[in-house]
């Protein structure tokens, strides 16, 4: 199959095309996003390193139309779309940047479909957990599994793009098979460690490598359903064969974040002082775990959960050394523009 990943030298791009181009023909569309991949992606980028030379790759921006005009063919039986701004937080004060690229690169796609200028059999569409909002809980404030079927309640600007792009493919695209994968917190090997706004293992990670505060918001408490990125790429591989479903992929299982510091700093061996703030993140939600029901059906399983997963990842992080990923900074940020506030005050 001719396949064109959007977003295919990120975290989650780079690994699936990595898998793609032994069976497929694969180009990639990415804008190297600096706050992700360095100034220099020849030398800072690991996951534009492993994909270069492999496949066809063209580097512009998707919501942009010259950039689909400089891909050598517009016929691919499928396009994964990844291409994603992502981050609760700065999304809340750079919405335009985020629609741009999250809503209008999807909405060009659609346009470009029904006039012809681009062909595709199928789209697979990765979404995200948070357009879900907050989970549901038990009387004890324990997150039950959420379903597909639930209500989509998004709390942030970052999930309303999200909830966008689902809209958009499901009412658009009349012509096209379509399989929306709602992602919970991926991790793994290859996740930037750059990024001061999305992803809190490489955010603590990075800091406490450097033996500097970890901030925690609120008490702590909130929990996460961590995924490991080869569960990840094993249900887009599998979603090739799925069509007109809508699909969470997650372990299952709920982990902690004030859990994910400690045994962080367990592992690296830190002298970082772990601090709980009592601010509060807008448009953060407190649980949310990933009821698997009906992925399971078509053959997923995860394979790797939080306990392993993590020591993997810190094999990797430690093979890239400590980091300055501007951590500080984006807090002042957040603060700075009334996304961060202290509810004790």
């Amino acid at each position: 199959m001719r396949i064109l990943v959007t977003g295919g030298a990120g975290f989650i791009g780079s690994r699936l095309c990595s898998e793609l181009f032994k069976h497929h023909e694969v180009y990639v569309v990415d804008n190297l996003n600096p706050q992700i991949h360095g100034e220099n992606p020849d030398k800072d980028s690991y996951n534009y390193r492993s994909i270069k030379g492999s496949v066809e790759f063209i580097k512009g921006d998707v919501s942009e139309p010259e950039t689909w005009d400089r891909i050598p063919t517009n016929d691919f039986d499928v396009i994964y779309f990844l291409a994603s701004e992502t981050g609760t937080g700065q999304s809340m004060f750079e919405s335009q940047r985020y629609f741009k690229s999250n809503v209008m690169s999807l909405a060009l796609l659609n346009d470009l479909i029904v006039q012809g200028k681009v062909k595709c059999g199928k789209i697979i569409l990765s979404s995200s957990r948070s357009v879900y909002g907050d989970g549901p809980v038990s009387a004890v404030d324990q997150p039950i599994p959420s379903k597909e079927s639930d209500k989509c309640n998004p709390l942030s600007i970052y999930a309303t793009t999200k909830l966008a792009q689902e809209s958009l493919l499901l009412s658009g695209f009349r012509s096209v098979d379509k399989c929306i994968l709602r992602f919970q917190n991926v991790y793994g090997p290859g996740q930037s460690l750059k990024n001061p706004y999305t992803g809190i293992l490489s955010i603590f990670t990075s800091t406490m490598m450097r033996n500097e505060k970890v901030y925690i918001f609120d008490d702590g408490m909130m929990s996460r359903d961590f995924v490991y990125i080869d569960d990840v790429i094993q249900a887009l591989v599998l979603s090739l064969e799925i069509k007109d479903e809508v699909l969470n992929v997650g372990s299952g299982r709920s982990t902690t974040v004030l859990h994910v510091a400690n045994r962080l700093k367990e592992i690296i061996g830190s002298s970082s002082e772990i601090v709980i703030t009592g601010e509060e993140l807008a448009g953060d939600i407190r649980h949310n775990v990933a009821c698997l029901e009906s992925i399971l059906k078509y053959g997923y399983s995860p394979t790797v959960f939080f306990d392993e997963g993590v020591e993997k990842f810190l094999d990797w992080a430690h093979s890239e050394g400590p980091i300055n990923n501007g951590y500080i900074d984006s807090l002042e940020s957040l603060r700075k523009n009334n996304i961060l506030v202290n509810k004790r005050n």
